[in-house]
């Protein structure tokens, strides 16, 4: 099992989401962080966990560039992903492995997941209160994916574009209209961290939205015949 962590100036989150990873019941578990060009201590933070820890340091090329990396990197049969600024639950991995023996025909396998907030976002957790997203989520965030290697083979690594904001669900609708099978466990298994630079928080309706939902709309019409169905945004 490798874990790829990619990386970028997350020197304040990424020692926690390299300890949720060592935590995990399922091992052994490669953790592979790519530091994709960090400014920050990021670096040094990683490699203070010695052999624990792989640091794949590169010049900085966005996100999509530094997953396909860490794939090329990792050595284990399954892929789990985990955003630097996000957090597993210890079980996570051993529940999807157990999902996926149960149902060896999925190819993504996902989880629910929650949002949390800084101490300083404590006004914005407080004005969310009762609203979606401050309730567990079942959309199809990248943090709580399993899946194993040769899926890159089959549909594709991520696109290496300038497209930012919702790379991670274009993929995954892109693999499910070639054939990919999704399943998404009940469990709330992963944490999003909600701070002021992850762009989570900034999805703005913009070209790259407009692309998702044609996405999304192309996919329900292949798999259901569902013409008016919307993304699971999270």
């Amino acid at each position: 099992m490798s874990c790829v962590i990619p990386a970028y100036n997350a020197e304040r989150f990424v020692a926690e989401a390299i300890e949720s990873a060592l935590r995990q019941t399922y091992q052994p578990v490669e953790i592979v962080v790519v530091d994709d060009g960090s400014t920050d201590g990021t670096a040094a933070v990683v490699r203070s966990y010695g052999r624990e820890a792989i640091c794949l340091s590169r010049r900085h090329r966005g996100t999509a560039a530094a997953k396909n990396a860490g794939i090329r990197e990792a050595r284990g049969a399954w892929i789990a992903f985990l955003d630097a600024d996000d957090l597993w639950h210890h079980d996570k991995l051993t529940r999807q492995m157990a999902r996926l023996a149960e149902r060896p025909e999925v190819d993504l396998c996902y989880t629910r997941y929650r949002n949390v907030w800084i101490p300083e976002l404590a006004d914005e957790k407080r004005k969310y209160e009762g609203h979606a997203l401050s309730k567990s989520v079942s959309g199809w965030s990248l943090s709580t994916l399993l899946t194993h290697r040769d899926v890159f083979d089959r549909f594709g690594f991520f696109e290496e574009s300038d497209l930012k904001s919702h790379l991670n669900l274009v993929w995954a609708l892109e693999a499910a209209k070639l054939g990919a099978i999704v399943d998404v466990l009940p469990e709330v298994l992963a944490c999003r961290r909600l701070h002021h630079a992850n762009m989570s928080r900034r999805w703005a309706i913009d070209d790259d939205f407009f692309k998702l939902l044609k996405t999304w709309r192309d996919y329900r019409k292949h798999v259901v015949g569902d013409d008016d169905a919307r993304p699971p945004l999270g």
